[in-house]
């Protein structure tokens, strides 16, 4: 713009110039003259034209977007980031006055841009070129995993508060255990770029145990042990065989009988793991759930202290059902180059199940609705997605134990390995089940154990914390 206005002043006192040189001399510089001024024009001119032509096509566009956004159907549910969007924003003087109105307009046009997936594409593809290594609270981490952050807990007094009255009002007679599950951000930490800031789950899992006297079912060192495994030979030798993890175990073991008087597993019985685990799969890496292999983990874990003989992982039946699992994380990158998951189901021969979903009335035989494998949500295979409560019936089980189980989503994969241990389970999900898991306790009489399994994210924002006691 600088060197614009520079011509055209140049180009002004060349003119003047030669006017007043034609008047001293009495030379004809006309035709100078002349050109001097066609350019001047010219230029102006062109710019003028460039003005019109950027104004006209900035036009286009913002008419093009309303005219997308008037008439394209309206979403109420985004099923890549398997959530429901904003609704039109209801206008109150109330709302006004305080701003809330305008908060909410700005997150309903954010939901319902035109072309919003494939400007996130965009997005994501810059910054990464950019080289970011944390784009929307992911990591982006070697060995082609995707981890997504964490955060330092900020409710763990509140949360401490209610597990501890949950656990207060129980019966002394049942077994309840409560497991808090690392997340890949924990267990992975030698994959996270090299300046990430690193709150550590272990201590916010110990803190939370320990404020509310639940006694645990600790996988950390389960996890800790296979993330080793995996690392170095691409299997797990043993997962607790490992020394330090096996003396854990046995410690915890021999503490576990002198609590409760009753008979552990051997050493053998209790760490000994009959297969390998391939390499890098305790966690998903375009979701934020571990996947089957790290549910058994999760399972031999609690079995450990539950008193319980977990079956070996070959004696299930496996089967591989997608390997296009897209999860919460690929849904914040949005990056279509990111290859999908392989998900994998296990049944163990033998066993008759039957499942109510009570907020429905729906039964079933299994413990998985494979109509999701179809839809984005791959993940709610598992338990048929969100149900207030579950009531699964195992008339092989090898027990005539009943588990309560209040969880969250990662509990939906480690499941179908319990079921084979309890004649009922019973399936809270604490977000809709409003009637309270105590007082559901309290009124069958028959449940022995309880257990309580969220991950380490989930733990301190799940919505559902609150309906437990």
């Amino acid at each position: 713009m600088i060197e614009k206005n520079t011509e055209k002043s140049n180009t002004f006192a060349d003119t003047v110039n030669t006017e007043k040189t034609d008047a001293f001399t009495g030379t004809s510089k006309g035709r100078s003259a002349v050109k001097s001024g066609d350019i001047s024009a010219e230029t102006s001119a062109g710019i003028s034209a460039g003005t019109f032509t950027g104004a006209f096509i900035i036009a286009f566009m913002i008419l093009l977007f309303d005219a997308a956004f008037l008439l394209l159907p309206e979403k109420t549910f985004s099923e890549n980031e398997n959530r429901y969007l904003e609704t039109v924003p209801v206008i109150s003087w109330e709302s006004i006055r305080s701003g809330e109105l305008m908060d909410d307009i700005n997150s309903y046009l954010c939901d319902h841009f035109p072309l919003r997936d494939q400007l996130m594409t965009v997005k994501t593809r810059v910054e990464r070129l950019e080289g970011r290594d944390c784009i929307n609270d992911i990591y982006i981490c070697s060995d082609g995993f995707y981890i997504e952050r964490y955060k330092a807990p900020s409710n763990a007094a509140k949360t401490v508060r209610i597990l501890k009255a949950f656990h207060d009002i129980l019966p002394e007679n049942i077994d309840t255990r409560l497991m808090l599950v690392p997340t890949a951000f924990w267990t992975y930490k030698d994959k996270l770029p090299a300046d990430t800031e690193w709150p550590d789950q272990q201590a916010a899992a110990e803190y939370i145990l320990e404020e509310t006297g639940i006694p645990a079912a600790d996988c950390f060192a389960d996890f800790e042990c296979a993330a080793a495994g995996l690392a170095s030979d691409g299997s797990v030798p043993g997962l607790a065989k490992d020394a330090a993890l096996s003396a854990a175990a046995d410690t915890s073991a021999a503490s576990e009988s002198a609590k409760t008087g009753a008979a552990s597993g051997s050493p053998e019985t209790t760490t000994e793991i009959t297969t390998e685990i391939p390499a890098d799969s305790l966690y998903y890496r375009t979701d934020h759930h571990w996947t089957t292999y790290g549910a058994y983990v999760g399972y031999r874990a609690y079995c450990r202290t539950a008193r319980l003989d977990p079956v070996p992982l070959a004696e299930w039946t496996a089967e591989t059902v997608t390997d296009e699992f897209r999860g919460t994380i690929y849904s914040k990158l949005n990056d279509y180059l990111i290859p999908g998951d392989s998900i994998i189901s296990y049944t163990y021969p033998g066993d008759r199940l039957s499942v109510v979903y009570e907020d429905t009335g729906e039964t079933s035989d299994s413990l998985y609705n494979p109509e999701y494998l179809t839809k984005k949500d791959k993940y709610s295979y598992f338990l048929d997605n969100l149900h207030s409560l579950i009531t699964i019936t195992n008339e092989d089980a090898e027990t005539d134990r009943e588990l309560a189980v209040i969880k969250d989503s990662y509990a939906n994969s480690m499941i179908p390995f319990l079921s084979h241990h309890f004649k009922k389970i019973y399936v809270f999900d604490t977000r809709s089940y409003k009637l309270g898991p105590s007082a559901f306790i309290a009124a069958h009489e028959n449940v022995t154990d309880v257990l309580i399994l969220y991950n380490m994210n989930m733990i301190d924002t799940d919505l559902g914390i609150g309906g437990i006691y």
